[in-house]
């Protein structure tokens, strides 16, 4: 029986995210998805590479990723479970802070359009991903 290494499966799941980073949105959304299903202490995907490519993910996108007609913010929680385990506040709201002003920006250029009227709840997944942020990090500094 092989003994399976995680160091190696990591960095090949590494590499899948990164080439799922350069696809289309589908497989951007898919990226951020096995990054926050997989992004802990106890594995081997590197902090700043991974902070880098959520956020050259969101840069393509003006910071929201429009997905079925709406905004795509599971990289909400990609961003709150990235800083969680990196330690960097300042990264995730930073970029929550850009993924709010877009969505703001968003809405008030089409005041009366079906999305526009989803702003309290989309507004409130960014609130949330800003609590996770400065809760996770309260708790793991003890």
């Amino acid at each position: 029986m092989t003994q399976w290494d995680e160091g190696v499966r990591y960095a090949e799941l590494f590499e899948v995210i990164k080439t799922y980073a350069t696809r289309d949105t589908f497989h951007q959304v898919k990226a951020l998805h096995l990054i926050r299903d997989n992004f802990t202490p106890f594995n081997n995907l590197p902090a700043e590479e991974t902070q880098q490519l959520v956020e050259q993910i969101f840069e393509r996108h003006a910071y929201v990723i429009w997905y079925g007609g709406r905004p795509a913010l599971a990289g909400v929680d990609t961003i709150a479970t990235v800083a969680q385990w990196s330690g960097d506040r300042d990264w995730a709201t930073r970029l929550l802070v850009k993924m709010n002003q877009a969505l703001l920006d968003a809405y008030t250029t089409q005041p009366n359009s079906d999305t526009s009227r989803a702003w309290p709840l989309d507004g409130s997944m960014l609130t949330y991903g800003l609590e996770t942020v400065v809760q996770g990090l309260k708790a793991l500094q003890g």
